[in-house]
C-alpha cells in the first residue's frame, strides 16, 4: 500500500484554495500569520525561500 503525501496550504489566500479545489487536491489548510515585508537589499527569490522556511517551521510544530 502506498501513501498519498499531506499537502498542507500554509496560507490565507482565498485564490490558492480555490485553485487547488478546481484542480480536485485533497488539502489542510493550516494559515500562519508571518511577516512577509522583504529585509533590506532582500532578493525575490531570497524573500520567497525565507519565508516557505518560515511557514514550514511553523506548520511542521503544528503538527
Amino acid at each position: 500500500m502506498r501513501l498519498q503525501p499531506k499537502l498542507i496550504l500554509a496560507s490565507t489566500s482565498p485564490r490558492r484554495r480555490e485553485i487547488l479545489q478546481m484542480l480536485g487536491i485533497e488539502f489542510d489548510v493550516v494559515p500562519v500569520e508571518t511577516d512577509e515585508s522583504p529585509l533590506a537589499g532582500e532578493s525575490p527569490e531570497d524573500l520567497v525561500l525565507r519565508l516557505a522556511i518560515a511557514k514550514v517551521a511553523v506548520v511542521s510544530d503544528a503538527e
